[in-house]
């Protein structure tokens, strides 16, 4: 874990306190609680802020750890692991595609009904907690009734098309793992990130969090370019000469 130090107006300095996570429950709900340790700004031109949405969603043989919503109307899934799990290297990322398989066949209704249950529970954000999805939605937009309702069909469209985003959030990130994720991505067609979260605590016991994303990579295409043949090109090709 890299050292933060920190340097007062006076000249003093000191060096922060690592503070690692003890649970991976802890760092699943440091996410779901501050959705803003995502930042995809680092990685994209596009600011994208997100809304949790769910916590332990079941999803296939498994529970995705926490289901958010982008701001671009992309369902974005969350599996924490902490290094000392050694599943942080291999078995998370096909546990994330099979969530992602089960959750790509859903409709934004069997999605709203998921998170309106998730909105009525003590895991939903202070200000969220009790209310309809169209509510919390036009919170999270700052906008009408007429732009949630776009915004719903948006995810939905995003569905159909296989757009999902996957992060593996870790306290560490391994070279192994980081050289997995960025082929993995390199080859798909949704986004898989590893997120790396660092915590410290300072003189106040205050919580102090260093995000980091890693594995983007440019996609590489999947089907080669489509050229026009025709005998002329292929004789000057091969360098024959015509009779």
């Amino acid at each position: 874990m890299p050292s933060i130090i920190v340097r007062k107006r006076d000249g003093a300095s000191r060096v922060l306190n690592a503070a690692p996570f003890s649970y991976e429950d802890v760092l699943q709900r440091n996410i779901s609680e501050l959705p803003n340790l995502i930042p995809l700004q680092t990685v994209s031109d596009e600011a994208v802020s997100h809304l949790t949405i769910g916590v332990e969603w079941p999803a296939g043989s498994g529970a995705a750890d926490v289901v958010l919503i982008g701001s671009d109307g992309i369902l974005t899934i969350v599996e924490t692991k902490l290094k000392r799990n050694p599943q942080a290297r291999r078995e998370v990322i096909a546990q994330l595609l099979e969530y992602a398989a089960y959750l790509s066949e859903w409709t934004i209704w069997e999605v709203i009904r998921r998170a309106e249950e998730f909105f009525q529970t003590d895991k939903a954000f202070p200000d969220h907690r009790g209310k309809t999805v169209n509510e919390v939605l036009r919170l999270f937009l700052e906008d009408t009734d007429e732009a949630v309702e776009s915004f719903k069909g948006k995810v939905e469209h995003n569905l159909r098309q296989g757009r999902i985003r996957l992060i593996v959030a870790v306290d560490e990130v391994s070279e192994q793992a980081q050289k997995i994720i960025t082929f993995v991505n390199s080859y798909s067609a949704f986004d898989i990130y590893l997120l790396q979260i660092s915590a410290y605590t300072d003189e106040l016991d205050r919580q102090i969090f260093v995000p980091a994303l890693y594995g983007y990579a440019r996609k590489v295409p999947t089907t080669p370019e489509t050229i026009q043949w025709n005998w002329d090109k292929y004789e000057d090709e091969l360098g024959w000469c015509k009779a």
